[in-house]
């Protein structure tokens, strides 16, 4: 009995291991976006979806490209192709070679209730490494993930670094237990505007 107690919690450790969230890996597919509006400066985040020698293309929420006169990803200039009509969705155009970035992986679903999650990124100085579960996933998906303004855009993570949806918005739900929680375009949306929209 003892011999198959350890067996099973060797394969548990094993398990676990393998399906380990890895923030360097994710890191290689999100972007910082740097937007000027009019004298102003912003920050929004992005996914690399393609990347070639010459280009890559990002996809952002779409209210991150609301009035903005120049996008930025590292050096580059970015260029906006494409508004989601149906979604908080928006696809750019990053001319040159994001050199340490790959594009995403797609996660299988949009995530199951109670479902560990991740968000990673940078806003003014401020690193956010988060950890959330997800609530529900009718319409968008609902995470409990604490994000601030500036994390729009930005991807949300399986535990196997996979996106599983884009933030589009934070908010205060006083009557759940975690009151802060962010909604995200789930996968569903994302393969719509990318798909039909972008036609990728």
């Amino acid at each position: 009995m003892k011999k198959i107690i350890g067996i099973i919690l060797f394969s548990f450790v094993l398990i676990t291991n393998v399906q380990a969230f890895d923030k360097d890996v994710v890191r290689k597919s999100i972007v910082g976006l740097a937007l000027k509006i009019g004298d102003k400066q912003g920050v929004c985040h992005g996914v690399v979806i393609k990347k070639t020698e010459n280009y890559s293309t990002i996809l952002t929420a779409k209210h991150c490209t609301k009035d903005v006169d120049e996008f930025y990803v590292e050096e580059f200039p970015a260029y906006l192709i494409k508004k989601s009509d149906d979604s908080d969705l928006a696809y750019l155009f990053v001319p040159g070679n994001l050199k340490t970035k790959e594009p995403c992986e797609f996660a299988d679903n949009s995530g199951k209730f109670n479902q560990q999650v991740y968000y990673l990124g940078e806003v003014f100085g401020i690193v956010q490494d988060l950890k959330g579960r997800v609530i529900y996933t009718i319409g968008k998906t609902v995470t409990t993930l604490h994000v601030i303004r500036g994390n729009s855009g930005g991807g949300i993570w399986t535990e196997d670094n996979k996106l599983v949806g884009v933030i589009v918005t934070g908010s205060f739900a006083p009557l759940i237990e975690e009151a802060i929680i962010s909604q995200a375009e789930n996968l569903f949306a994302i393969s719509n505007f990318l798909n039909y929209e972008v036609d990728l």
